[in-house]
């Protein structure tokens, strides 16, 4: 460093975690982080959100993040590096803090480091509450239909009567025959005297694969 102390707060510490400028005081430095991390979650919702206009949802949300993250540094960056993120603030000065700078990394400034955790979290509900209020609660239920996914049961059908030729098989016709047995059942049985069962019917057998009703009509 060019003071000659390689642990310094906040010059070398600054590496690691965020701390205010001189201009920036501590009420500033909480409206600083609550806009920011506002800001940004707006974004994220923008890109993410399944009604928006983004062609590619693979690219299309790490590309959107990003040029905010950079559009939010190049503007507020310079009041307190921009956190905007808790983790990207805490765990860093947690390791500043044992790796030689001590408990002033915590300490300086008024206790500085609450700002980017408190902060931070309450301007991001902020903002994805303000989304949903603003724009996503907006959107028509003709354009929710459009672009959620619909969700449908996939339905069987039944091989219809007149498929011949290759592909054919005898189980489509025994679906058919066992199908009609459960929506049209026999009548009920006639013991009167003068009742004769049709020839054929007296005795059951099961139904084979053999039968040429069973087999595949070709062509001739």
């Amino acid at each position: 460093h060019d003071r000659g102390a390689y642990r310094s707060i906040p010059e070398t510490a600054a590496i690691f975690s965020t701390f205010p400028s001189p201009h920036l005081s501590f009420i500033g430095g909480i409206a600083d982080q609550f806009l920011g991390t506002l800001l940004l979650l707006v974004c994220i919702c923008a890109c993410t959100d399944p009604n928006s206009q983004v062609e590619n949802k693979l690219l299309g949300p790490p590309i959107v993040t990003g040029c905010s993250v950079l559009g939010l540094g190049v503007s507020l960056g310079y009041n307190c590096g921009y956190a905007v993120n808790p983790a990207r603030d805490l765990a860093p000065r947690l390791f500043s803090a044992m790796a030689g700078w001590g408990s002033g990394v915590f300490t300086a400034y008024d206790h500085w480091w609450v700002v980017p955790v408190i902060a931070c979290h309450v301007g991001a509900v902020a903002g994805a509450w303000l989304y949903f209020i603003l724009v996503e609660r907006n959107f028509s239920e003709g354009e929710r239909e459009e672009t959620e996914p619909v969700n449908r049961k996939t339905e069987i059908s039944l091989p219809r009567m007149n498929m011949t030729g290759p592909g054919t098989n005898y189980l489509q016709y025994a679906n058919i025959y066992h199908q009609n047995e459960f929506t049209h059942p026999p009548p009920p049985p006639d013991h009167s005297a003068n009742h004769h069962p049709p020839s054929g019917t007296q005795h059951s057998r099961p139904h084979t694969p053999d039968e040429s009703k069973y087999q595949p009509v070709r062509g001739g």
